[in-house]
Formats: structure tokens, sequence, C-alpha cells
């Protein structure tokens, strides 16, 4: 039997293992929206305590739960909603002791408890050490508090933008211009990673940026005023998380409690408020465009039932106001055609207004003493008027009727059930998301006219095309906990299953806008003028398509501790997808007869059978089984030193929209027309021009194209590699003052570079490499009340960074000589240490409270971004070390000193 076929009939066996999960597990509240308390309860003598009672009980809520220990007096007590915890232990004959422990995300915290003998229940409650500090976990991860949520500064209130406090993880820079906020891990694409809210995953599958809504968008992924707070974690994460080979983020949202609060909050800032970078100081007369931007948040939750149910709701919005500039500059003189066209008409500044609101709400019931149910619902919704004047139409000039309108509207709907009794504890989750992804023309229905002069298009008319992507997916994830196998030490043990049934419902578009180019001279062409335009391109036909997908995961996990000082983490992971490359797909026999005919005459010709599609030979991938390992051990009793680390495989998955294109690149292809000059006759492969086809009619278009040339091909090889990456690390960490060095290291097979999407079916002169990433980049924050200033709060956020490496030329593959991979390295300048670092950032807050009656509070804030206006450079020409301008910078990567104002309500 081929290995390929035992790989499948496991892979078939396991999918059947992993329904009988969903349906008939017991359950478990996953770890990747929860917390563990574990530990030991001892006497006074250090003889352990069996049969003693721990429980804890959420100090917001009164909602408890209790466990017993074991014959070795350890207990778990996993699954527990981040918050703040009252743990108290009691056993009969010894007087009981409590614990206050703040529960974070995702994290493991040991609370050990020495029992004195005496009375039991009538005895005073001892209350111990302080909150335990994280050390034993093999994952290299980073909570980020509520402290820092709400006290940090950031620009946009974009909860992504303090996981740069993780190690090895950037964050799109928030800038006034900028289109897309995204973040990347361990030198992979953004499509590598993955975010969980409240165990829902975000995971965009049709287009890039890695999760929903963020790929193209200056948008916040989630209300910030819904986040309580989330966990980064950028290497060997355990057997649960799925869907990414870079990093993860797992947050959880916010729950009501006994008592109702709420807040109120508005940032502002405008082009006052900004200053200038060294570019725009040298442009004589620059004049800064307008902008504004307010900041809104509002939240609310308290009881609807005493103890047993409770409300939470959010809004957050950001509405942006800016003016890009359209300025064509110099006509070329001498041409009538481009007088007529009246280039001034378009000049000025226009608007270019960003819409972005979120809503967030959710119902927690605790049912029982032993369960608990969760409703909530959230709904994204954005529009952006962009892409004109010379803002992202890079090596254009674009005038305001090209802008694109950018909609997307995320919605999430989830239900979660808990039951936890005994050594056993259950989630089972159903969730349900849309997101809906449709850019298109701002101003519709006109034909583009792309003049060229200078090196340079100038471009008036309707922008070029019109995409509507929509993802819907039901999600159904059961996980079942059992902490009460005890071999050779204590073990958690957690299993869980998951199905997601999603559809792809697209519209593609592409160059549907007439493109009608003109120019004075076309080579071998002749002279044209800018009269009549001498080439279109034109895309139509069907730009439908919808599939279904279906997404199976299934893993095994046991964290095992074989003594109290080590934790062993064994776990097993295997996913599979039904349609992740469009299985279903014919090869059309045109294509087929195209490429046999041609193939000798490829440079070097393809292996046919790989890319000839029957529409059953491109089978789903069975393989993505993937082991990690992991460990920790504690060098002292208490556990403030451990040394960790951990080895994994990790399946990601390639974006729909590649697949896409095998299909609509043919059932939708773009043309090209060749017109004749004026004063020649068509020649071969051209047509005569006539003033009838400048239009946007369809009809009269199709005729003309249908005149001229054929479809694109676009081939995807049967057995193409899904992306995968290996990592292992290694570490020693410190609890108490919060130190922790990591060595970590990632390979990723399944692509060619690290921003393509497969390897290339030939491999000559495409070396393997490391990325350029950047090579230092240091974090710090810190929040702290300003001495002898009453209700005043400072905190501020250090980013240093050596620069990212840059390629050198053309690469080999494509030109050859001169081509040095990682040959550029920016200017350092110093920060502390000299000449250490390409990029410096430094945010500062200022917050002061005005206490009011009842307890509530006025705060207003004061942030400055880039506090010290680094010029932090970027767009170096490194085409050829022999240019003179080689190394020069020619535009910055941040944006120069800018202030906000704000004033936060609380109640």
């Amino acid at each position: 039997m081929r290995r390929q076929d035992i790989v499948q009939r496991l892979g078939r066996l396991l999918l059947f293992a992993g329904v009988l999960a969903v349906l008939g597990g017991r359950g478990l509240v996953a770890q990747t929206t929860t917390g563990t308390i574990r530990g030991y309860v001892k006497d006074q003598n250090g003889a352990p305590l069996s049969g003693a009672q721990v429980q804890a009980t959420n100090v917001a809520t009164s909602v408890a739960r209790s466990t017993t220990t074991g014959s070795d007096g350890s207990y778990v007590l996993p699954g527990l909603s981040p918050g703040t915890y009252d743990v108290i232990a009691r056993h009969i004959g010894n007087s009981p002791a409590r614990r206050r422990i703040v529960v974070q995300i995702g994290a493991t915290l040991l609370a050990d408890f020495a029992l004195p003998a005496g009375a039991v229940t009538l005895a005073p409650v001892v209350v111990q050490a302080a909150n335990p500090a994280e050390t034993r976990t093999s994952e290299v991860a980073t909570n980020v508090t509520p402290l820092q949520i709400q006290q940090l500064p950031t620009p946009s209130r974009n909860f992504l933008d303090l996981a740069v406090l993780a190690p090895g993880v950037t964050v799109t820079e928030d800038r006034i211009g900028g289109v897309s906020r995204t973040f990347t891990a361990g030198g992979q694409p953004s499509t590598s990673v993955n975010i969980f809210v409240d165990g829902s995953s975000l995971k965009n599958d049709l287009t890039a940026g890695g999760v929903t809504g963020q790929d193209a968008s200056k948008g916040n992924p989630f209300p910030r005023g819904a986040i309580q707070e989330y966990r980064v974690i950028s290497q060997n994460f355990k057997a649960e998380y799925q869907k990414a080979s870079s990093a993860v983020i797992t947050a959880t949202t916010r729950s009501g409690s006994n008592t109702w609060t709420g807040s109120v909050l508005y940032g502002y800032q405008n082009k006052s408020f900004v200053a200038l970078d060294s570019f725009q100081r040298a442009t004589p007369k620059f004049s800064k465009p307008a902008y504004s931007r307010s900041l809104l948040s509002a939240s609310v939750g308290g009881p609807i039932q005493h103890n047993r149910l409770f409300f939470f709701g959010a809004y957050e919005g950001n509405y942006q106001n800016r003016s890009n500039l359209v300025d064509f500059g110099a006509i070329p003189a001498g041409y009538p055609a481009l007088t007529a066209v009246n280039f001034p008409q378009y000049n000025g500044n226009f608007g270019s207004p960003f819409r972005e609101t979120m809503l967030f709400g959710k119902v927690t019931y605790a049912a029982s003493s032993t369960s608990s149910a969760e409703v909530s619902f959230s709904n994204r919704h954005e529009t952006d008027v962009r892409d004109f004047g010379k803002v992202n139409c890079p090596g254009f000039v674009c005038a305001f009727t090209e802008a694109v309108n950018y909609r997307q509207n995320v919605s999430i709907g989830q239900v979660r059930y808990n039951m936890f009794k005994g050594p056993w504890l259950n989630e089972t989750k159903v969730d349900y998301s849309r997101f809906r992804r449709n850019p298109s023309p701002n101003t519709p229905g006109l034909p583009a006219q792309i003049y060229q002069w200078n090196n340079q298009d100038h471009v008036i008319g309707s922008n070029f095309s019109t995409q509507d992507f929509i993802q819907r997916r039901v999600g159904i994830r059961n996980d079942l906990t059992y902490t009460g196998f005890r071999a050779h030490g204590e073990h958690v043990i957690k299993v869980g299953a998951s199905f997601d049934f999603v559809t792809y419902d697209v519209f593609k578009g592409n160059d549907e806008t007439p493109r009608f180019y003109y120019r004075d001279t076309v080579t071998t062409r002749g002279l044209y003028g800018y009269a009549t335009p001498y080439q279109l391109i034109y895309g139509t036909g069907n730009a439908k398509l919808k599939k279904n997908n279906n997404e199976f995961g299934w893993y095994a996990q046991d964290d095992w501790s074989p003594s109290p000082q080590l934790t062993i983490n064994l776990g097993i992971r295997w996913d599979f997808e039904s349609n992740m490359f469009n299985a279903s797909y014919v090869t059309p026999q045109m294509v087929i007869d195209t490429l046999t005919r041609y193939n000798d005459s490829l440079p070097t010709p393809l292996d046919l059978s790989q890319f000839i599609s029957t529409g059953s030979n491109r089978k789903p991938f069975y393989g993505a089984f993937q082991p990690r390992l992991g460990f920790s051990y504690a060098l002292d009793p208490e556990s403030r030193t451990t040394i960790f680390g951990g080895w994994g495989l990790y399946y990601d998955r390639s974006i729909f929209d590649i697949s896409v294109d095998e299909t609509l690149k043919l059932t939708h292809p773009t043309y090209t027309v060749s017109f004749a000059d004026p004063d020649s006759t068509a020649k071969p492969g051209e047509t005569t021009w006539n003033n009838s086809y400048f239009t946007a009619d369809k009809t009269t278009l199709d005729a003309l194209a249908h005149t001229s040339g054929k479809p694109e091909a676009w081939l995807i090889g049967k057995n193409v590699k899904v992306p995968r990456s290996r990592q292992w690390n290694l570490g020693v960490r410190r609890g108490g003052g919060g130190i922790s060095l990591t060595y970590a290291t990632r390979s990723l097979q399944g692509v060619d570079g690290l921003g393509d999407v497969f390897a290339f079916p030939n491999a000559l002169n495409i070396p393997h490499h490391p990325a350029n990433d950047e090579k230092t980049h240091i974090v710090a924050n810190w929040v702290m009340d300003v001495p002898y200033a009453s209700g005043f709060l400072f905190s501020g956020l250090i980013t240093l960074g050596s620069g990212f490496l840059q390629d050198v030329g053309c690469p080999l593959r494509f030109c050859g000589a001169g081509y040095e991979r990682g040959g550029f390295t920016p200017e350092r300048v110093g920060f502390i240490i000299p000449n250490a670092f390409a990029y410096r950032n430094v945010d500062l807050r200022l917050a002061k409270d005005f206490p009011n009656i009842s307890g509530t509070t006025m705060r207003v804030t004061l942030d400055l971004f880039n506090a010290f206006n680094y010029q932090n450079l970027g767009c170096f020409d490194t085409g050829s070390k022999t240019n003179l301008s080689f190394g020069h910078a020619s535009c910055v990567v941040s944006d120069p000193r800018r202030l906000q104002v704000g004033a936060e309500y609380t109640f």
C-alpha cells in the first residue's frame, strides 16, 4: 500500500474519531480563552493532604469552582475565565488558607498551600503570598494585561498595537496615510498568523492579511473596549491552536459583573497636532493636507440577576477625515489632445473619509455550580474612500474619480456552554461568522484614461475593478479535559475537535472598467501624439464563483508533571480541509492543447501531468499531522527560575483567492487590444481606432475585446504543498523580575520566498535563504503614578529596531549579475547605545484623574506619539551600488510627532 493511501486512510479514521468527539464528548473550556491554577496542598510539615477542597471564587461575579486534591496533594483548576479569584484551601483537621490570584488568559499559575493544624471550619482565613508569576510554560508567550490595554499610549485604539510587546512580533505602523494594519512574526507574512477571540478563529480564508478584514484596512479587527486581555504566543503554541505557522493571538472579551460599571471615551487629533517630517520640510511651500480623527468608545456592564446573569456591551468608533492632493503637474506642451483633456480641472485637495463602527454584546449565565453559558455578538462595519492623488497610487497620479470605496463588514455570533464536574471540564461552542470585503469604484461608470509622460501614469476616470468577497462560516467545537489521571505524576489530558462549514462567494470583476492608454510615441508602433489611445485593457465575462469548504481539526494533549519541578507537554494535532485548492476544478481542453503545443518551447518544460486537473486528481491533503513537544523545569522549589523549551510542526493554509484565479482568469479574462496609430493602416494584431470605442458600455466593449487576444491560464499543481513551519526554542525564565531569555528558530516549507504563493516548479537559481528580518527589536513599556502629583499617571512605549536588511539589485532568477541578497543595511544611529538602531520611536501618555461623587471619575489624557520626532527613513535606492543615489532614502516609514487629546468618564 502506498504511503499516500495510508495517510489518507488514517486521516479518514481521525475524521471519524473527531465526529464522535464533537457529538459525544463531555467537553472542556479550551485553554484558548481561559487560564489554569494548579499546585499542591500540604500540611505545616510538608506532607501532602489528600482530599483537601480547593475553591476559586471570581471576585467580580461570585461564581465559584472547586476541586479536591489527589493522594499526592496536587490539584488542578482548569478553564477559569480570566479575572481575579479568591482561592481557598480547606482540609479537615487543618486551618484553611486563602490566596488572591489574578488569572490571565492562556496562563498556568502555581499556587501551593501549607495548612497548619487546627480547627476546621471556624478558623480564620489566612491570606498568603502575592499573585504568582507564570514561569512554568514551554510557550514563548506574552500576556497583555487589562492595565496595559487601558493605560499604554496607542494611536488608534487598535488592540493589535500592543502585540509588539511579544518578542519577534511586528505590527504595521499606524500612519495617517496608511491603508493596512496587520501583524507578523518570525519573518513570515501576515497570512501565517491567526487571532482567536473567545475561542473563535478570525482567520481569513479568502484573501491576504491573516485576519478577517485586515488585508487592506486601517481599522481595528475588534472593538478594543470589549477586549479584557489577550495573549500573544510567538513560538511553540500548543496543539489546541490551529491555522497558523507563525504567531497566534488569543483574546478574551469583557463580561458583566455584580456591579454596574461603564465608561465613555473620546480622543481627537487633527493636522495642527501633527509635525512635519524631513521630506515635507524640504519641500518649498509645503502645506499640510486636511486631517482629523475622532475616536469614540462606550461600554457598560452589570448584573441582570445578581450572581447568575450578567450583561456587557461596547461600542467603538473610528472616524477620520483627510484629504489627498491631486496635482498632475506641468502638462507637456505642443499636444492639442492633452490640452483638450484640461488636466487642471482635476487638481486640488479632495476628501478621503474613513468610517468604522464596531458593536459588541455579551450575556453570561451562571446556570449552576457546575455549568455556565454565554451568548455574544459583534459587528464591524467600515467604509474607506481612498487610493487617489499619489496616496496608494505608486507610479501614478490619480484623479479623485479614480478613488475606490473600500467597504468591509465582519459579523460574529457565538454560543458557548461550559460544564464542569469533578475532574471533568467541558466547553461546547457554536459560532457563525460572515466576512465581506467589497472594494468598488467610488465614481463608477467612467472609462479610465491613462496618459503617460515623464515615466509616470496620469489617470482619470473610474477605478479599474469591482470585487465582492463573502466568507460565511458555521463552526462547532468541543474540547474535553480530564485532571483525574495520575500515573508517575499528575496529568492534565485534553482532547478536542472542531468542524467548520465554510462557503466562499466571490465576485472578482478585475479590469471591468476599460483602461485606454495614451502616449506620444510607441516604439515600433508609430506616432500617436496623445490623440488616440494605443491600447485598451478590459476584463469581461463571468466573474462569479461559489464554493464550499469543510474544515476539520482534532488534537490530543497531555501536560504531564512527573515531579513538582518538571512539566512535560506532549501534543499531536491533525487538520484537514476538503477544498482548500478548489479540488473539483477541471482544466479546459483549450488550455491543455495550448500547454501541449508550446511546452517544449519553454526554457524548462513543465511536467504537464502535475498541472492538468481532471476534477478528481487534486486530492485534499491528509498529511497535516503536527506533533508538539515542550517542557519546563524549575531550578528552585518556588519555581521562580525555570528552564523551558519546545519543538513543534505547524501547518497553515493557503488563501482561496489563489484558487479563484484558476477559474476566473478563463471565465473572466482580461483582454489587451492594440490600436493602430491615427495616420497608419492597422497591421496584423492591431485594430483601427473608432471614437465609438471610448465608452463604458459592455456590449460595445465585449464585441471589441473578443476580436483580439486569448485568456490567460493560471496553473496550480495537483500536489501543491500546504505551508508549514518547524519551530524550536530553548530559554530560561525568571519570575518576579519578569526576565526571560529565549533562543528560537523557525523554518518554513511550501513556498519559495516568504512572500510567494507556491514553490516554483523550477528551482534553478533559487537558493535557500534566511528572511531579511530585523535582527534586533527592543520594546519597553511602563505605567506609573507620577511622584508627588496626586491623580497623575505616566505611561510610555519605546520601540527600537536595528532595521531590515534589503536586497541589492534584481533577483538572480530574473536578472542575474549584481544581485546581492541582504546586501544593504540602513544607517544606524544612537539611542542610549551608539550607532545601534535604524528605527526609534517613543510614545508617551500623561493622564489626570478628577474624582467625582458616587465613585465616578473624569480623566483627561494627553498622548504624544513619536515624541522626539525621530526620522525613521525608508524607500532606499538599492537598485545598484554603482548608482550615485544608492542607499539614499526617499520617504519615512513612520509618521512624525503627533499629539492626541482625550477625555474619559467612568462610573
